[in-house]
């Protein structure tokens, strides 16, 4: 939970990374929400439509013996009825349907479309409950940005860095740039007076010594 996928090119200095958010009691859409004859499911975007600017529909269902008049979708909180043009949600048109199935099992679904997803939709948390069934399932919505964090750099002079990500093999550019594509790696140290012999470290803080510059990375 919580784990940040981080992928670069180096040689198109391009990056994309998203982070995985796992919901308690949330519906991977195979059998979580199961109860005896009852099955509810929450369906968003995959990975690779979950950016801002894509689209995709946005599904809560229940299959069970009987039609569910008391089904219901609220997004953070507000249900998908009262949703108004303030919203970011307003515009993707949520409706209600049943469908029946042929070994008489009927579906209850609250839908909508969204054409083209907006930053104050990242994440959201969708919220699908029965109370005839006493039963509900929750995800959160999160897009993955397609641009790489934004990184600033402190200098700390005369420091040394505690926790040795590697040794001093690097210059300071390619230290700064190995260190940027690599969530673990707090900042940089390198021996005074040298470009060239530089270190990643796993930590922000660390110590004086007269012989070493310091570096720490702040992104966002």
């Amino acid at each position: 939970n919580n784990t940040w996928i981080y992928c670069r090119s180096n040689r198109h200095n391009r990056a994309v990374y998203k982070k995985l958010v796992l919901a308690d009691g949330s519906d991977d859409g195979s059998n979580n929400g199961t109860n005896n004859t009852v099955n509810m499911h929450i369906r968003l975007p995959d990975a690779y439509e979950s950016s801002v600017g894509d689209g995709s529909s946005v599904t809560c269902s229940i299959l069970a013996n009987e039609v569910d008049d008391t089904f219901t979708m609220l997004i953070n909180g507000i249900a998908w009825t009262s949703l108004n043009s303030s919203s970011p949600w307003y515009n993707a048109s949520f409706s209600n349907s049943t469908y029946t199935y042929s070994n008489g099992t009927k579906e209850t679904a609250i839908e909508g479309y969204v054409d083209s997803f907006q930053a104050s939709q990242n994440n959201t948390w969708i919220y699908c409950r029965s109370n005839r069934h006493n039963r509900a399932v929750y995800k959160k919505l999160v897009l993955a940005q397609d641009h790489e964090p934004t990184c600033t750099w402190k200098k700390r002079s005369k420091s040394k860095l505690y926790g040795s990500l590697s040794g001093y093999k690097y210059s300071w550019s390619s230290c700064k740039d190995a260190c940027e594509s690599r969530d673990s790696c707090k900042g940089c140290t390198c021996k005074r007076g040298s470009n060239r012999k530089c270190k990643m470290s796993s930590k922000s803080y660390g110590y004086r010594n007269r012989s070493y510059d310091a570096y720490v990375k702040f992104c966002s």
